[in-house]
């Protein structure tokens, strides 16, 4: 039964053309279910073997043996993963920036790499669904719950003000803050900028509206 619904649920998460990495993750405790059977059965099938039967000793590890052989490489890999420096880039596309951790990780590396700054905004397109936002809103609520620093998030160059910090991810927003503000550029860190917006720049008056 445990595999019946294990296949359709697979199935069924199959189907759409976004896949996401957490789509599976329902299906972790029945796995472990079905996993923790399949050992357990080999355990006592292998303890069955007369002369593992025979001797008390192997017989009372050879359980623990299996058991550690089996989980030991997840569980080394894991550790080695967990270890590891987060690139904010995708598993299947390590040199892809993933855009929807992006913003939050700068947010960490501002607070690590720049404590002086309190108070900043966080510059991003507005995103198509609302959840796309949870990141962000984590980081800022928890930013500004334990360590009082003053976040906002904003999606419209008219919400922008002169003399405040900007932080931006997004290549065409970093564009058109460059071609509208004057700045100076506080962090730099893999495709993000923490701007500090000096003055809005003049509008460019073409020549043929100056000879009209």
């Amino acid at each position: 039964m445990l595999w019946i619904l294990a296949a359709g649920y697979f199935m069924l998460i199959s189907y759409p053309a976004d896949k996401l990495e957490w789509y599976d993750a329902p299906l972790y405790p029945f796995l472990s279910l079905i996993i923790a059977i399949f050992v357990d059965t080999l355990i006592k099938k292998i303890k069955a073997i007369p002369i593992i039967a025979s001797n008390r000793l192997i017989k009372n590890v050879a359980g623990f043996l299996i058991v550690l052989a089996l989980l030991a490489p997840p569980y080394y890999q894991t550790i080695l993963r967990v270890a590891k420096k987060d690139e904010i880039t995708h598993t299947w596309a390590p040199e892809q920036i993933d855009e929807f951790r992006i913003n939050g990780a700068f947010m960490k590396h501002l607070k690590e790499q720049k404590p002086l700054i309190r108070s900043y905004s966080v510059f991003t397109v507005p995103p198509e669904h609302a959840e796309h936002y949870d990141q962000i809103k984590f980081y800022q609520r928890s930013l500004e719950h334990n360590d009082n620093i003053s976040i906002r998030i904003k999606n419209q160059q008219q919400e922008l003000q002169a003399g405040e910090y900007i932080a931006v991810c997004d290549q065409k927003l970093k564009d058109t803050i460059n071609a509208n503000w004057t700045v100076s550029i506080q962090e730099k860190w893999k495709n993000c900028v923490l701007y500090e917006l000096k003055s809005r720049k003049d509008p460019v008056i073409q020549p043929a509206l100056l000879n009209q």
